[in-house]
């Protein structure tokens, strides 16, 4: 942690964009990993991190929901009213947290498709606590699928 404060302080040093270019990449890579003392520390240092997006137009919370990464997840919650807006975003596919939630995850990181498919409905279910009622059925701009019609076509 003492590498990571350091890297945050010279970071923060110079501009936002460098501090953006410096501090982006790792952050998001630590939300795809759920190393959440990572994104903990350098949320709390500098807090625009949490808006910083990848080539694909996905911020922290977005992957969380892709690569089920629950803690990291979970830091919405400690955001306030700012979390209204953070679940609100799209990706630049037109993705919401919805869309993401509702892909299926590879099977080998649960063995057994039952327990697998339980354990991806209860993860639809919980980001679909967060997500504002409209974008339950909002049409992304791949194929037009809505979130709940792509958890249960990735089913069968």
């Amino acid at each position: 942690m003492e590498l990571l404060r350091l890297l945050i302080s010279e970071a923060l040093k110079g501009s936002v964009s460098e501090a953006d270019d410096l501090l982006g990449p790792p952050t998001r890579i630590a939300a795809t990993l759920g190393i959440q003392e990572f994104v903990t520390e350098v949320i709390k240092s500098y807090p625009g991190t949490v808006w910083l997006r990848n080539m694909n137009g996905q911020n922290i919370f977005h992957l969380a929901v892709k690569h089920r990464q629950e803690k990291i997840f979970n830091l919405l919650y400690q955001m306030g009213t700012h979390n209204l807006f953070a679940t609100s975003l799209v990706d630049d596919f037109g993705n919401n947290m919805l869309h993401l939630a509702g892909k299926l995850e590879p099977s080998n990181k649960i063995s057994g498709a039952a327990l697998q498919m339980q354990r991806e409905l209860q993860w639809f279910k919980e980001v679909e606590k967060v997500v504002q009622p409209s974008y339950k059925d909002m049409k992304n701009k791949i194929g037009k699928v809505r979130g709940r019609s792509l958890l249960r076509s990735t089913r069968i």
